[in-house]
């Protein structure tokens, strides 16, 4: 977490989203997450700690109330990035 903001490192042919920022590090690139944008970034946030309800790379999640794509998109990220091999 940066600056009160979850980051997901960016999974192989996502796009980026606008108004996101983005950084390049050593481990690849990885987007911001805003909390004022997603319940659920904003749920990481707040627990501060590790949170175990988040799917993993094997997981299969269907997601519920995507206005945007926002929040699918880096629970794509967090599924499917790398050699993830998720379902979403």
């Amino acid at each position: 977490m940066i600056r009160r903001r979850p980051w997901t490192m960016k999974a192989e042919g996502s796009g980026s989203m606008i108004f996101e920022t983005n950084r390049k590090l050593r481990t690849g690139i990885h987007r911001s997450w805003d909390p004022r944008r997603s319940k659920l970034a904003a749920g990481l946030v707040n627990a501060q700690s590790e949170v175990q309800w988040l799917p993993d790379h094997k997981s299969t999640v269907l997601y519920l109330g995507a206005g945007h794509g926002r929040t699918v998109s880096h629970l794509h990220d967090l599924m499917c990035g790398g050699e993830g091999h998720g379902r979403l």
